[in-house]
């Protein structure tokens, strides 16, 4: 089995303020046999995530499920390991990494 990054991409809609609709990424770490199990995995995953409830303040609220913004392999140590790293052009966001350290790392 090997592990992946997945970030998945929901839009919430609000079906009283359409200008409160904002979209939301979450980010996974798939085991899978590889890119394609993973794919398949990530997007069951994303549609059983899928929903539609009336919120606190009555309103109808959906989420939908929009698809998968990236998804890449990682290779899991015993001390520290990249989960997501990617750049994106100056006009947009700056490099972003996400990495999972060891609590020993911070002392």
């Amino acid at each position: 089995m090997q592990n992946f990054s997945v970030c998945l991409v929901h839009e919430i809609l609000n079906k009283i303020h359409t200008d409160k609709n904002t979209f939301e990424e979450s980010w996974l770490l798939v085991k899978a046999n590889d890119m394609i199990d993973a794919t398949h995995k990530a997007l069951n995953f994303g549609m059983r995530k899928e929903d539609t409830f009336a919120n606190t303040y009555g309103e109808i609220i959906e989420w939908k499920f929009t698809g998968i913004r990236h998804i890449g392999d990682v290779e899991i140590d015993d001390e520290c390991s990249v989960i997501c790293s990617f750049t994106s052009p100056k006009s947009e966001l700056p490099i972003i990494k996400i990495r999972a350290a060891a609590a020993s790392t911070f002392r």
